[in-house]
């Protein structure tokens, strides 16, 4: 008794290219989470409000991966980043302000790089007069 096929050779490299495509695929990326905890030179007036910005550092486009405004008081803060705005090759860091009155009144003054390169996703954060 003879066994009859009906892949050809293009068929069943087809078939095969399928298989492996499918079994070989990279586990989902999940998005991520910047946890700041920020200390201040001095107190912020109560109604000042806090923007921290997770920008790509590595480029001289700084892309904003993700963002944050609160009221200054409300810490410790979290920024959510989109899995798809992070690039495992690129550098990040962040950009702190506290803003009164529409006027920035505190910042970061060292860099504080985060999610890649072996960096943290929590940092703690001193902000000085601006």
């Amino acid at each position: 008794m003879q066994c009859g096929t009906s892949l050809t050779i293009p068929g069943l490299c087809l078939a095969m290219a399928v298989l492996v495509g499918c079994s070989a695929s990279a586990p989902p990326v999940a998005d991520r989470t910047v946890t700041v905890n920020v200390s201040y030179a001095e107190a912020p007036p109560a109604n000042a409000s806090i923007d921290i910005r997770v920008v790509e550092v590595s480029g001289p486009d700084r892309a904003i991966a993700g963002s944050l405004n609160a009221p200054a008081t409300a810490g410790p803060f979290e920024i959510r980043i989109p899995a798809q705005r992070i690039k495992e090759t690129q550098q990040y860091g962040l950009e702190i302000h506290v803003v009164d009155n529409g006027v920035a009144i505190l910042r970061n003054r060292e860099p504080y790089y985060v999610l890649t390169r072996g960096n943290p996703d929590r940092v703690n954060a001193t902000l000085v007069r601006r």
